[in-house]
């Protein structure tokens, strides 16, 4: 079931518009493409928190190969996110090393810049999923084993954070009650913060003073 509710998701990645209605303009010859690489990731995902390891094992490399896209990268924490709005955050050692690897995987892939915007979806997740240690005593973050990357000590990535979420805290004042509502929905969809070329989506039509 779980798997079967992945494959959904992945297919609305592709057809449905992103958390600002931006649409990703996925070429139709590569749309078979991508679909099968949003599958792949989801899945591992889902075994992952089903404790369906040997599954996961088996389909790791296959996880971290469709990484190199970014699309798959902001899919991946998409669907991560979702976890998160259930609060299946605790995890078990198994758990936390495997969304280690498929994390770290995902930050290798990318730029010190975050192009596309996908430390900057991390961020939250790497806080919120921890495992304990220490006969329960201790909480390890993901975010302990995420530090080495070179984007964290960008300071544009850190600047661009910063202006991203006063800007989100901001937007629900310049929206109606009905345009929130509708922007809310979209982002129940996951977390893509992208335009269609991959760029940081600014919010310049809000004219905010």
């Amino acid at each position: 079931k779980s798997n079967d509710s992945s494959k959904l998701d992945s297919q609305n990645h592709i057809n449905n518009k992103n958390k600002f209605g931006i649409e990703l303009n996925v070429e139709p010859d590569t749309q078979l493409s991508l679909s099968r690489k949003l599958d792949t990731i989801a899945h591992c995902v889902a075994n992952i928190f089903d404790n369906q390891f040997k599954e996961v094992k088996k389909n790791l490399n296959s996880a971290q190969r469709v990484l190199r896209d970014w699309r798959v990268r902001l899919h991946l924490c998409a669907c991560l996110q979702r976890y998160v709005k259930r609060n299946q955050v605790i995890l078990n050692n198994e758990q936390f090393e495997y969304l280690c690897k498929l994390l770290n995987e995902a930050l290798a892939n990318d730029s010190r810049m975050d192009e596309h915007g996908v430390a900057y979806a991390i961020l939250p997740l790497a806080s919120a999923f921890y495992r304990k240690l220490n006969n329960g005593t201790i909480d390890q973050c993901i975010y302990t084993r995420l530090q080495h990357h070179e984007v964290w000590s960008n300071i544009q990535f850190w600047e661009m954070a910063f202006y991203t979420d006063v800007q989100r805290s901001l937007r629900p004042v310049y929206l109606s009650n009905e345009e929130f509502a509708a922007e809310q929905e979209r982002e129940s969809n996951g977390p893509c913060t992208l335009s269609s070329t991959g760029k940081q989506k600014k919010f310049n039509n809000l004219n905010i003073p």
